[in-house]
């Protein structure tokens, strides 16, 4: 059965992206913080934002990849702390998302198309 990418729209999908995001932290035994432990899903505030994007990779419907693109917002302070983009996007002349979060599940990684589709994706 071919793999599938979607965008993650449905509360099925977007749960789906939470925790395998999760389960990545796990995998590179980089446990995130004791709240997101409960319910094992790992989200920020750039998760609720409506022009985020997350695509999904699905193999026999077991989710496997994600990605997530957010639009540069030139006020959001937690991105000035980590990169100031203004100077960039001060000539841009259309929106403009950055990628902060690309996971594979490592029993996928060595297979680059996965991440070519995830950037595909996004398009």
């Amino acid at each position: 059965m071919p793999f599938v990418f979607k965008q993650a729209r449905g509360a099925q999908e977007i749960d789906d992206v939470l925790k395998l995001r999760f389960k990545l932290s796990e995998e590179a035994n980089r446990i995130p913080n004791r709240i997101f432990t409960v319910n094992k899903k790992l989200s920020d505030h750039f998760d609720v934002y409506p022009e985020t994007i997350n695509i999904i990779a699905y193999n026999e419907g077991v989710s496997f990849a994600t990605i997530r693109a957010v639009l540069y917002q030139p006020h959001e302070v937690a991105l000035q702390e980590i990169y100031n983009f203004q100077e960039s996007y001060t000539q841009l002349s259309a929106k403009c998302h950055y990628i902060d979060i690309i996971g594979i599940l490592k029993e996928y990684s060595h297979n680059q198309l996965i991440i070519e589709q995830l950037l595909k994706s996004l398009l």
